[in-house]
């Protein structure tokens, strides 16, 4: 397994799945990956079905909840996947992933307006997740070169050190949460503790810039590769 396959293990075990958990108590997973799920025949038709675009599922499945259909997560539903070994694969991968969260609200600009679920508020905060790449890649990550290497902390100081325990405190409550869950069905969970690490350091200036990317394009309307 190539080193970026370990990242993107942690990023579904710990960061997408724990993300979804956390929608789905809002009665409203914002995507429904196409790789494993069930839909109601009634709520496909009404959503318009699925749209010629990169995104098709995340576009789908805001069209389900635009009609105040309920989307749920569940746990236990385990399927495997086959992730991009080499950064090619990944790039184009994330980058079409980014390109759906803008077709998805161009496909239902309303959908803040006619969705009346729990997650409306979630749906709202994905219109920041441009900038908070933008922060991560002009912002944080110059912030810590320069803290580094000119001890100049204005960015990253004292504060940045301070959220590093409470973010390992997340990870490891996440971790023990799918390694209880996955037990229950007789899956273990990887304890590549070396890749988690390089994971919660790095794996957000490797993917920050590829979203940026992705924004780039679909804001301009470019071809979809």
């Amino acid at each position: 397994m190539s080193w970026l396959a370990r990242l993107q293990m942690w990023d579904y075990l710990i960061s997408i799945a724990a993300v979804k958990r956390q929608q789905s108590l809002y009665e409203g997973t914002l995507v429904a990956q196409g790789a494993f799920s069930a839909y109601l025949k009634e709520a496909i038709e009404k959503a318009g079905g699925w749209f010629p675009v990169v995104g098709e599922d995340i576009v789908l499945t805001w069209g389900i909840l635009k009609h105040n259909y309920r989307v749920d997560y569940q746990a236990k539903a385990v399927g495997f996947t086959h992730v991009p070994v080499k950064y090619a694969g990944y790039f184009k991968q994330r980058k079409r992933w980014a390109r759906g969260l803008f077709e998805a609200f161009r496909a239902h600009p309303t959908i803040l307006i006619e969705y009346r679920g729990l997650s409306k508020f979630i749906i709202f905060l994905n219109l920041f997740f441009p900038l908070i790449d933008l922060m991560i890649m002009f912002v944080l990550l110059p912030g810590i070169l320069v803290a580094l290497f000119f001890q100049f902390y204005l960015i990253a100081g004292v504060i940045t050190l301070l959220l590093i325990p409470l973010a390992l405190l997340n990870v490891l409550q996440m971790y023990q949460y799918q390694q209880r869950i996955l037990g229950e069905i007789g899956i273990s969970v990887s304890k590549g503790f070396v890749s988690l690490i390089l994971f919660l350091v790095l794996y957000s200036f490797i993917q920050a810039p590829i979203c940026i990317v992705g924004y780039a394009e679909e804001l301009f309307s470019m071809k979809k590769r």
